[in-house]
């Protein structure tokens, strides 16, 4: 009876078990057991690999897996603990710590003698374990509980887990690892829902990504702080938890909220305004009403109202004329014409007459009817002594008379001619002196006799200043020399066999006058594309840009013919900008002036122009620590500001690194004049109501809105900690040809802007110069260590002297000095001539500084033409245009002027939730000083032309658009929206 009894018990436990197949094995099926010899089985089977035991009628003892398919014919006598493997009725599932809530792992084994947790191999001594006997079975089993706290799996890096270990006769057996994580839920979603409209009977769909989280969060949706049911039909909530509105209702009109939510926390997004209209529609026309007239040419009239249906919450009124007018004509009845009164007799004639009119005007005919009958013509003969008598004349005395009036008109001609006569001779006299003294003038680039020596003997080109011609000149760049043994530095020794009439300097000088820059800046009288060679005065195209001819150049001061050149046609650009405005850009610079819309009156043409100054003396004094971050611009004429009725924006790129330090930025301002005046006009961040400029910094280009045109200039200054980094850009130079065995390659650190490097490579080219490869950016640190220009490898065929390879550029020389043309050269010489090849690798670093950079360098000398010359482009400009366009890119300004009207007075207005241009402002991340906006006759408009400046990306508008729909201005967004045309 006994037997029977445990065999029963056995039978229900197994048909109850679910297949365990990570601790047991496979559970015994149902018909595996309804044969009494197979249930004898289930106490008489040992455990595997052990020698079994005899009973008393000596059949053999097995092992017996109590989780198998198919159970032995005999099974051992006694408690399955001492002979079976256990058995899990339930394994540990994976749990979560909630904040300070622990997590609870729990197990149940029967046939154990002991269960423990174990977790990431070490035993939880602190486990909880209770004996139980199942009342219904009679089956006894171990259940066991553990609690993991926040601490425990915070301490363990990687994933915590644990399993349950029951312990047996036959040995050890452990349950699934069940993992125990963190349960957490950010704040912030991904992607939250965003306000919208839509037309009556659209679909509109609210997207929503929840916060991260463990585990995963539920999504479900409110409308108007009530749980939307996901029955109702009007609408669905997708697999990714995006609501779907299918066929958008009036009632739909709500706040729509997103809510994340799972046993860690609740989130909430921020209400999504979902606005639904009606679009308005018009009636039927009317009757056409009678004629206006009851005789001649009239008008009817018909109408319609837009109530079919009527526009509901915002929607614009029916497009569309609400009226119609057609013709009408009614023939009127002929009026025939009649005479008006006569009119006062005329004085008497030399014959004697008088004569009076009248005319067919009192009516006219009309209709047709028939014109006057009679004369308008009457005469009279003269009577009552009013007639005049005729004199007769001697004849010679009336030829005396008729000569003498000639005689004085005559008189006076010759003496009108002979003064015109004397002006034009002292005009061509002053013409010729001018020409003169213009040919007298010195050039811009010379050689001295040494190194017009050299370059018989070497046929190595030289760089070196006139310091013989006459002329009151100076030097824009400073010759630096090295203590480095170079065959072509400036400390050659005489052992290496060069006399010092073969030195050539390390980089091109330059010869500007002493005089304003402003003189080189000259508005010419025709245009490049003029086919006109006569003078005269030719009136400006409207808005456009023309480059000045090199063959027409003029200016009050006499320049050098070659530095003109190079200023006036690459860095001066001028436009005629009328009412619609402008924007001046000078090409691969990166530098533009907008002239918004409205800023020249109407009716009104301005000529302006943009240039860049390159002539050191002209450029604002430093102060210890200060360093010039941007080019030197002028924008003028001067003269010209007072015109202007809106602020000019100007744009241009700077060096400074915002990423890395902390730097304390103004703008320097000087007017145009024989010297300019410099003075700092603002400090970033300390602005006040009575700065006159508004300076927008970005991250690689700086935007200054100022009320008059004039000279500016970024100047930075390190704060103490952290230090702060400016940005060069290093660029390679050698000769186009080279000949002979050795070669020069100048290295050029200059700004890290577009502008610098275009200077430098017009420089380059009037000496035969050439970039040999992609220019590369460095970071300068403030603290005074030197610049360190390594050269680490160089191909094959080619050498350096020993010492040579290392040069360093002073701190100061590159922070406190403006030269345009900073440089070092290292000297290769060419030890295997059929390698035409240079390959070389520059090291660019600073001690204390972490940013490194190479300068590497992949080219051709071959004197072929046109080997290995590669053409590189700059750097786009921030704004998203080619840099190399001559005036814009595209259209000049984006959005149409009633656009942009009708936005400012949507805007401008204040309103209590703040979604008006001071919102406007913040998400355009021009808010750093809204005081200057605030001071402007429309603050929306002055945003907006700041906004023309800095974005000239082709989806910058779709990007507005966006804005506006984000502040929740659905009105502007369906204005905008609707003038450009965008989707």
């Amino acid at each position: 009876m006994f037997k029977m009894f445990c065999v029963t018990n056995f039978v229900i436990i197994f048909l109850l078990l679910p297949q365990q197949k990570s601790a047991t094995q496979i559970s015994t099926p149902k018909s595996s057991l309804t044969d009494p010899a197979t249930t004898q089985q289930l106490f008489e089977q040992s455990v595997p690999n052990r020698k079994p035991k005899r009973d008393k009628n000596t059949n053999p003892r097995k092992d017996v897996d109590l989780s198998s398919q198919f159970l032995p014919d005999n099974l051992p006598e006694g408690d399955p603990v001492h002979y079976a493997y256990p058995i899990f009725l339930e394994e540990p599932a994976d749990n979560f710590v909630v904040k300070s809530k622990p997590a609870e792992l729990q197990c149940k084994v029967a046939h154990a003698l002991s269960v423990h947790f174990q977790c990431n191999d070490e035993v939880q001594n602190h486990a909880v374990t209770e004996n139980h006997v199942d009342p219904e079975t009679g089956i006894r089993y171990t259940e066991a509980r553990v609690q993991i706290t926040r601490d425990q799996v915070e301490e363990f890096f990687g994933d915590y887990h644990c399993a349950c270990v029951a312990v047996s006769g036959q040995g050890a057996l452990k349950s699934r690892l069940a993992y125990v994580t963190i349960a957490f839920l950010k704040k912030e979603f991904e992607v939250p829902p965003y306000s919208d409209q839509s037309l009556e009977g659209k679909q509109v769909e609210l997207r929503c990504h929840p916060p991260k989280g463990k585990p995963e969060p539920n999504i479900y949706w409110l409308k108007n702080e009530r749980k939307i049911d996901e029955n109702d039909q009007s609408f669905i909530v997708t697999q990714e938890g995006h609501l779907i509105i299918v066929s958008a209702r009036l009632v739909d009109s709500a706040n729509y909220t997103c809510v994340a939510e799972n046993i860690a926390a609740t989130r909430k997004s921020t209400p999504a305004e979902i606005n639904i209209y009606v679009s308005g529609g018009w009636s039927s026309w009317s009757s056409w009403s009678s004629c206006s007239v009851s005789c001649g040419k009239g008008f009817k009239r018909r109408s319609r109202v837009c109530d079919s249906p009527l526009p509901l919450n915002g929607e614009r009124p029916c497009p569309g004329q609400s009226t119609q007018k057609k013709n009408c004509e009614f023939n009127c009845p002929g009026e025939n014409g009649d005479w008006s009164t006569w009119s006062s007799w005329s004085t008497c004639s030399p014959e004697c007459h008088q004569t009076r009119r009248r005319n067919c005007d009192n009516p006219p005919p009309s209709n047709g009817g028939h014109y006057c009958f009679g004369v308008d013509y009457d005469t009279n003969d003269c009577s009552g002594g009013l007639c005049r008598r005729t004199v007769w004349v001697e004849p010679s005395i009336a030829e005396e008379s008729t000569d003498s009036a000639p005689v004085a008109s005559s008189e006076i001609a010759l003496y009108i001619g002979l003064s015109l006569a004397v002006v034009v001779f002292l005009v061509v006299i002053l013409v010729a002196l001018s020409l003169l003294r213009r040919r007298r003038l010195p050039s811009g680039y010379t050689l001295t006799q040494s190194a017009y020596e050299a370059q018989h003997h070497k046929k190595v080109l030289g760089y070196s200043p006139d310091i013989t011609s006459g002329g009151n000149t100076e030097l824009t760049s400073v010759c630096y020399e090295y203590s480095y043994p170079d065959s072509n530095s400036n400390t050659s020794k005489a052992s290496y066999g060069k006399s010092v009439s073969e030195h050539h300097y390390e980089q091109p000088m330059v010869i500007l006058p002493s005089r304003s820059p402003v003189d080189s800046i000259v508005k010419p009288l025709i245009s490049d594309t003029s086919s006109s060679s006569t003078g005269g005065n030719i009136s400006p195209r409207s808005a456009g840009t023309f480059d000045r001819s090199p063959g027409i150049l003029q200016s009050s001061t006499p320049i050098p013919r070659n530095t003109s050149m190079l200023t006036e046609t690459l860095f001066t650009k001028w436009a005629s900008v009328t009412s619609s405005g402008a924007r001046i850009t000078l090409p691969e610079s990166n530098i533009s002036l907008t002239v918004p819309e409205g800023a020249i009156g109407p009716g009104q043409t301005q000529d302006v122009f943009i240039s860049v100054i390159h002539d050191t003396k002209s450029f604002p004094d430093l102060q210890p620590g200060q360093t010039l971050l941007s080019p030197v611009i002028i924008c003028g004429p001067h003269q010209a500001s007072k015109k202007l009725k809106k602020p000019v924006i100007l744009s241009f790129p700077h060096s400074a690194s915002l990423r890395q330090g902390n730097w304390t930025i103004s703008v320097a301002q000087a007017t145009d004049g024989d010297n300019l005046s410099w003075r700092n006009v603002v400090t970033l961040g300390q602005e006040t109501i009575n700065s006159p400029v508004y300076t927008q910094l970005d991250l690689n280009t700086c935007h200054i809105v100022a009320d008059s045109l004039s000279s500016f200039a970024l100047l930075g200054h390190s704060t103490p900690n952290p230090p702060a980094f400016k940005s060069l850009r290093i660029a390679a130079f050698a000769q186009e040809f080279p000949q002979g065995s050795d070669l020069t390659v100048r290295l050029y650190c200059v700004q890290d802007t577009d502008h610098a490097v275009k200077f430098v490579t017009e420089t380059e080219k009037q000496f035969g110069g050439r970039l040999l490869d992609k220019p590369v950016s460095a970071l300068l640190q403030y603290g005074g260590q030197n610049l360190r220009l390594k050269l680490e490898r160089l191909g094959e065929g080619w050498t350096v002297q020993a010492g040579a390879e290392l040069q360093e550029v002073p701190f100061s020389h590159l922070w406190s000095n403006n030269n345009p043309s900073l440089h070092c050269s290292f000297t290769l010489r060419h030890a295997v001539p059929h390698i035409r090849s240079l390959n070389m690798q520059v090291q660019i670093c600073q001690e204390g500084n972490t940013n490194k950079c190479l300068l590497k360098i992949n080219t051709n000398i071959s004197a072929s033409t046109g080997s290995g010359h590669r053409e590189y482009k700059l750097r786009p400009s921030s704004s998203g245009c080619s840099s190399n366009e001559s005036y814009s890119c595209g259209t000049v300004f984006r959005l149409p002027t009633q656009t942009k009207e009708t936005l400012s007075r949507m805007l401008d207005a204040p309103v209590s939730i703040g979604n008006d241009w001071r919102m406007l402002a913040e998400r355009l991340n021009v808010h750093r000083y809204t005081a200057f906006f605030a001071t402007r006759p429309s603050p929306t408009e002055a945003i907006l032309n700041l906004w023309e400046a800095r974005n000239r990306e082709s989806n910058a508008t779709q990007g507005l658009l966006n804005i506006l729909r984000g502040m929740g201005r659905f009105d502007a967004a369906h204005l905008l929206e609707h003038d450009l045309q965008l989707t």
